[in-house]
């Protein structure tokens, strides 16, 4: 059985819910109308930056703490980002639903943003950049994203160059 809600202004947010008998587990996401055409010229990657740093825990949930709990909990969770939208979700055991939720809501509303934390992040997706020199269909596929829009928004590289991820 499907069932669909509605509720926020004019009805701007909706979740979709699916039960199954077969399998003790919830998989639900929420996503969110903004994205990397939002990061301000020169700044481009800070939201993946910012959506990556935020997985990294919160003031009283250090990573690898975070980690633990997740294996405990059942759970599997995502965070990521797009030209248009941030995605937050996961799987868990339908028994600790209520505690994984909790965990994501303070992610997502109360992250860290330890700067240690940042400039990991920061260096790991360098080193994404400098490795996507060696994937043919990536390298292609981000010029021609530049080619095909040129200053266009849709023209600029989500996770940033190197100079941008610096910045």
């Amino acid at each position: 059985m499907t069932q669909h809600f509605a509720f926020g202004p004019n009805d701007s947010v909706k979740v979709l819910s699916e039960r199954s008998a077969i399998l003790p587990v919830v998989s639900f996401g929420i996503s969110i109308r903004t994205g990397a055409l939002f990061d301000p010229p020169g700044k481009e990657g800070l939201t993946s930056l910012l959506v990556r740093s935020m997985r990294r825990g919160t003031a009283e949930i250090k990573s690898l703490t975070l980690e633990e709990t997740l294996d405990r909990m059942g759970a599997q969770l995502g965070m990521s980002s797009s030209q248009s939208y941030l995605h937050f979700g996961g799987v868990v055991v339908a028994h600790n639903l209520e505690a994984f939720v909790e965990l994501l809501a303070s992610l997502v509303l109360r992250p860290a943003l330890r700067p240690a934390d940042v400039a990991k992040v920061q260096r790991e997706m360098t080193a994404e950049l400098s490795a996507l020199c060696d994937d043919d269909r990536s390298l292609c596929s981000r010029h021609f994203r530049r080619f095909a829009f040129g200053e266009h928004l849709y023209g600029r590289p989500r996770s940033g160059t190197r100079k941008s991820l610096r910045g």
